[in-house]
């Protein structure tokens, strides 16, 4: 027996407990997704920006259904269930944009940021889908 095997068996093992959360497969994403609202109003941080007069944004479920709820909901496998990006301890710090905050949990950040796997703007750059800019999303036909 090759000595090295028990050793790689344990590491693989660690790899597999790790990557499994980010492997949902396309049904558990699907039936989770069927179970939510298909339209969702982003309003928690209406008239607590430094920018006001934005509109808040209604996200469509529907459009986004072959994309694994963890891609968003990255804390899922935490608390098992599905929250607010808003809820206390995720994305809880409201409308400041500052480089002096908890970037994590910036709920602006959470949605804007270019640089994140998980937020809208940096999926849809990174995919080349949905919109990017502010009056893509930001319209008062989106909540009318």
């Amino acid at each position: 027996m090759n000595k090295e095997l028990p050793g790689l068996l344990v590491i693989a093992a660690m790899i597999a407990f790790i990557a499994y959360p980010y492997l949902a497969t396309p049904t558990q994403a699907e039936s989770l997704a069927c179970a939510l609202p298909q339209n969702i109003l982003l309003d928690q941080a209406k008239g607590k920006t430094e920018v006001p007069d934005y509109e808040p944004v209604l996200f469509n479920h529907a459009k986004h259904r072959g994309i694994p709820c963890v891609r968003c909901h990255h804390k899922i496998w935490e608390s098992q269930k599905i929250q607010r990006c808003s809820a206390s301890g995720c994305h809880d710090i409201i409308g400041v944009k500052s480089v002096n905050i908890d970037k994590e949990r910036s709920l602006i950040n959470a949605f804007h940021d270019t640089d994140s796997f998980t937020s809208c703007i940096g999926c849809h750059s990174r995919d080349g889908k949905g919109p990017i800019t502010c009056s893509g999303c930001h319209t008062s036909e989106s909540t009318s």
